[in-house]
C-alpha cells in the first residue's frame, strides 16, 4: 500500500499538479532496552530529568518524564522479610513425601533459582527450557514457620536457607540515581545526531550487581518497551 501511495504522489507531481504529498517517515526511533552505567547526571535546568549513560556505541543521553518506571533493586537476607510480605518464587513444587522413619516432608519448593519480593514486580513467561525442568513461579504471602527457622508460601515450605537472598524490587524517584551505577533502561532511541544520541526512557532499572539471575527474574536480553503505534498509512489524508 505504501508503495502505491509513494507512486501516486510521484506522478501527481510529474503531471504538473504541483502537488507535494509527505508521508510519515518510520525508523525516526528504535525501541531499545540495553545496560551501561551513569556517567553523570543532568545539570542545570535538566537537573533532575534525566543522566548520560556510558554503553556499547553509547554514550546516550538518557531521560524520562511523570510516566516513566523509575526501579531500585537490591538484596535482602530472606529472614528480614516481615511477615505477609509478597515474594515471588522460581521453584518447583515438590509434594509430600514419606520418611524412613513412617512420617512425612510436608510440600515444599526445592530448586529455587530466584526469590523477588515487590509489589509491582510481574513474573515473565517460563521459557521452554524452565517448564522441561518443571519449575514455576509461585507468588504469595510470606508466613514464618517453626519460630522464624522456616518460611512458607501458599502452603509450601520454602527449601532455602533463611540466609537465602531476596531480589527487593522498589519504585523510587530520579533521586535514587548515583555516578557509576550499574543501570537497564528501556525507551525509545533517537540517532539521528550520530554524536548525540538519545534514548527517552520507558523503564530505567538500578540493578543490584551481587544479583546473577536477572535473565530469569527480568529477561534483560528480550527486554524493550512497547512498541509505539504509528498512523495507519491506509488513513492518511491527501
Amino acid at each position: 500500500m505504501r508503495k502505491l501511495m509513494l507512486g501516486l504522489a510521484v506522478l501527481l507531481v510529474a503531471g504538473g499538479f504541483g502537488l507535494a504529498v509527505e508521508f510519515p517517515t518510520s525508523g525516526e526511533t528504535e525501541a531499545v532496552g540495553m545496560m551501561g552505567a551513569v556517567k553523570s547526571l543532568f545539570t542545570g535546568e535538566e537537573a533532575g530529568k534525566g543522566f548520560v549513560m556510558t554503553a556499547r556505541r553509547g554514550p546516550y543521553r538518557v531521560s524520562w518524564d511523570k510516566k516513566t518506571i523509575l526501579e531500585v533493586h537490591s538484596l535482602k537476607p530472606l529472614r528480614t522479610l516481615a511477615k505477609e510480605t509478597m515474594v515471588h518464587l522460581l521453584a518447583r513444587k515438590q509434594a509430600v513425601q514419606p520418611t524412613s522413619t513412617g512420617g512425612t516432608f510436608p510440600p515444599m519448593l526445592i530448586q529455587v533459582r530466584a526469590i523477588v519480593a515487590g509489589s509491582h514486580f510481574k513474573p515473565p513467561r517460563l521459557t521452554a527450557k524452565l517448564r522441561e525442568q518443571r519449575l514455576e513461579w509461585v507468588s504469595g504471602k510470606l508466613r514464618p514457620k517453626s519460630g522464624g527457622r522456616e518460611f512458607e508460601v501458599k502452603g509450601y515450605l520454602i527449601g532455602k536457607s533463611i540466609e537465602a537472598p531476596v531480589l527487593i524490587v522498589a519504585r523510587k524517584g530520579g533521586k535514587a540515581l548515583e555516578k557509576r551505577m550499574r543501570v537497564f533502561v528501556a525507551g525509545h532511541l533517537d540517532s539521528s545526531e550520530r554524536k548525540n544520541k538519545k534514548i527517552a526512557a520507558t523503564e530505567v532499572l538500578i540493578l543490584e550487581p551481587k544479583f546473577k539471575e536477572y535473565e530469569l527474574t527480568h529477561v534483560l536480553a528480550h527486554r524493550k518497551p512497547p512498541v509505539e503505534k504509528k498512523p495507519d498509512e491506509d488513513d492518511i489524508d491527501f
